[in-house]
């Protein structure tokens, strides 16, 4: 086989990437993207102390988060100087960073390879790159302008990697220079780029040029060790300064989040790391929300790492899998690893995905070095030329059909993110129309504020809300005349404080609710029809109203079976996943807080024994103290089995979710 200039394959690649993320130009900023677009303009209004405040302590001066990561904030620096606040601009580095990170990682791979046949060699290295350009965990560190901070960090990692590759064959003072400069700007980009001197060791030790005329093991092993040492002892140095500044500058080595965040992280950390599905979907990585549980793209991409394996188990028994390659890939995987330890775990819509992009670099080397390993003539000991050729051919269309695979799911995962900033763009523009259409003085009440789509992140909290309603994304600040029920900063988005809704409803010159409506993408009012309450249904706020139980038995889902004994409703022959819908009622939400059911079941008899009541407070009133259940969702509630031979109280609380209130009165 001929082999095909690396202009063309370079040329191959940049088609891929722009040609599966090129909508994301046309996005908008997202979530932490206003916070950090906002804080970048005040420094070009006067605010360079704070610039300067990035190099000496804490990203962005954020007390829960103790990183230090000043060359992040220069490069969002660099792309609102040329664009300002557009989205496009920053997006546009985005890609091209992205794009680069390709480019070198296709030429480090060519050098990792060099012994290799020319065509061998650059087949390898484009099937690698391509696998890494189409990985759909790339998503959120391309779409989300926050995200860039990982893709960033390898451009200057993988920049820094080349030039020590190069230096490995051919030595040479300016080189050296400018790979250390690189690996500085990595670190002060993300603190993912400190596992570089690991690996540069890994490859100085293994890459080393044979011993010639040695006399023993040990002069050989003397040999790699002085090579492996004049390549990474300037890493090495230079992290032992940076962990110096970033003490000083952080006042802690380790960094990462601070309080209560740091604290979650712990205690799930054990859990996360048991997690199967997160290392299956490093594999698999299919968004739920798109492809569901499993999918055709699931069990083709199966049928790929099911050939690709007999591949490599084939060339083991031929004793053809190099040692060094093994040690590389493992050595790479491991230092990407271990700097995310604390955030290990993967959302089945791939949320979190940004941290997994340093680790992408070697899965996406793994099946295309494994698979094409030769010696230096291009032949495969052990094997026939003919076999040999073949097992390449079979490879190569399966390396091409898995590229193929992951790029329809990149695609596609990369829209969820693309139609996310065009909703925020637009509920941006709603929220001006809302403001400019009604009376200066008054206060708007929505509900419903996206946060996520297909996890791809929207807007992330109230503050972020208001941050998106003011300068410099646009002239006039709005933010005070909305009142949400967002948390401030983190908190259950679902959650509402219905007290807090009942009083601004009931303030002089508020308007609303309005809900957002994510299909509609505009603001729908609410209303409620139904009535307060009369006093022979609810009285004072203690008192009881119960539910009709006419017609209970259409409403049983699943397989269980209801008839009415002496005012209970008595379930049979229930299994799991059978429910209750109740319909036919009409409730205001305002009115009322939970709905009260009385549960009883009896271990040594089929039936579960039902009584379903309602208790509210009217308002104005103090609202019932509720005692907290197990909660599959906003509008259902798993009902526990117990041993107890009364009935025993749980109750669905209407007013602690927003989406009660967004339907307006509640039918069913």
């Amino acid at each position: 086989m001929l082999p095909v200039s690396p202009v063309v394959h370079i040329a191959v690649l940049v088609a891929i990437v722009w040609s599966c993320f090129g909508r994301t130009l046309g996005s908008y900023f997202l979530a932490d993207d206003f916070a950090e677009v906002h804080y970048v303009s005040t420094i070009f209004n006067g605010g360079l102390r704070i610039l300067w405040a990035n190099f000496t302590g804490p990203y962005m001066q954020n007390p829960a988060l103790h990183v230090w990561r000043p060359w992040m904030l220069m490069t969002q620096v660099f792309d609102y100087l040329l664009w300002g606040p557009n989205a496009c601009g920053f997006y546009l580095s985005n890609l091209l960073y992205f794009t680069l990170d390709v480019v070198l990682l296709y030429l480090v791979v060519r050098l990792l390879t060099n012994t290799w046949s020319l065509w061998r060699s650059g087949w390898a290295a484009l099937l690698a790159a391509a696998l890494f350009a189409t990985n759909p965990l790339h998503c959120e560190s391309i779409s989300w302008m926050v995200g860039r901070v990982d893709g960033d960090c390898c451009f200057y990692y993988l920049a820094s990697l080349y030039l020590l590759l190069n230096q490995l064959q051919k030595p040479n003072a300016f080189k050296l220079g400018l790979a250390i400069l690189c690996y500085w700007l990595a670190l002060f980009t993300k603190e993912m780029a400190i596992g570089l001197p690991i690996l540069v060791t890994a490859i100085g030790f293994f890459w080393a040029e044979p011993a010639k005329q040695t006399s023993s093991v040990r002069s050989a092993v003397g040999r790699q060790l002085q090579s492996t040492l004049a390549l990474s002892w300037p890493l090495w140095a230079s992290t032992v300064v940076y962990f110096a500044l970033r003490y000083l500058a952080l006042g802690t080595l380790i960094g990462g989040y601070t309080g209560g965040m740091e604290t979650s992280q712990i205690e799930g950390m054990t859990g996360r790391w048991l997690d199967v599905d997160t290392v299956r979907r490093l594999f698999f990585p299919f968004s739920y929300s798109l492809y569901g549980s499993a999918s055709i793209y699931s069990q083709l991409l199966s049928f790929c790492y099911l050939v690709l394996g007999a591949v490599i188990v084939l060339k083991a028994l031929a004793g053809r899998l190099s040692f060094k390659y093994w040690a590389l890939l493992l050595v790479w995987m491991v230092s990407s690893v271990v700097p995310i330890y604390r955030l290990w775990g993967l959302g089945s819509n791939l949320e979190g995905a940004r941290f997994y992009f340093f680790l992408s670099l070697p899965l996406s080397l793994m099946w295309p070095i494994l698979t094409f390993q030769s010696d230096e003539a291009g032949k495969t000991a052990g094997l026939s030329n003919k076999l040999d050729t073949r097992l390449v051919v079979v490879c190569s269309l399966t390396l091409l059909a898995m590229a193929v695979i992951l790029y329809r799911a990149a695609y596609a995962t990369n829209l969820l993110w693309v139609h996310a900033g065009k909703e925020v763009k637009m509920l941006s523009q709603k929220c001006q129309e809302l403001a400019q259409s009604t009376p200066s003085g008054s206060q708007i009440v929505i509900l419903g504020i996206p946060s996520d789509h297909g996890g791809a992140h929207l807007i992330l909290n109230s503050h972020t809300f208001e941050l998106m309603l003011g300068p410099p994304f646009i002239q006039q600040s709005l933010g005070q005349r909305f009142l949400t029920f967002e948390p401030v900063f983190f908190g259950g988005a679902e959650f509402i404080n219905a007290s807090r809704l009942r009083q601004c409803l009931d303030t002089k010159g508020v308007i609303g609710p309005l809900v957002w409506g994510s299909q509609e993408k505009t603001f729908l009012p609410v209303s409620w029809q139904a009535s307060s309450m009369s006093d022979n249904q609810l009285g004072h706020s203690g008192r009881v109203g119960e539910l009709s139980y006419k017609g209970w038995s259409s409403w049983v889902e699943g397989h269980a079976t209801a008839r009415i004994s002496s005012g209970v409703m008595c379930l049979s022959n229930v299994q799991e996943g059978d429910g209750l819908r109740l319909d036919s009622v009409n409730i205001n939400p305002l009115n009322v807080d939970f709905l009260e059911f009385e549960l009883k079941h009896s271990p040594t008899k089929s039936p579960v024994y039902v009584k379903v009541l309602w208790k509210g407070a009217l308002a104005g009133q103090t609202a019932l103290k509720t005692s907290t259940f197990p909660v599959a969702n906003e509008s259902s509630v798993e009902l526990l089995e117990n041993n107890a031979k009364t009935f025993q109280t749980v109750r669905v609380r209407l007013s602690s979710f927003w989406r009660w209130f967004a339907v307006g009165d509640i039918t069913e």
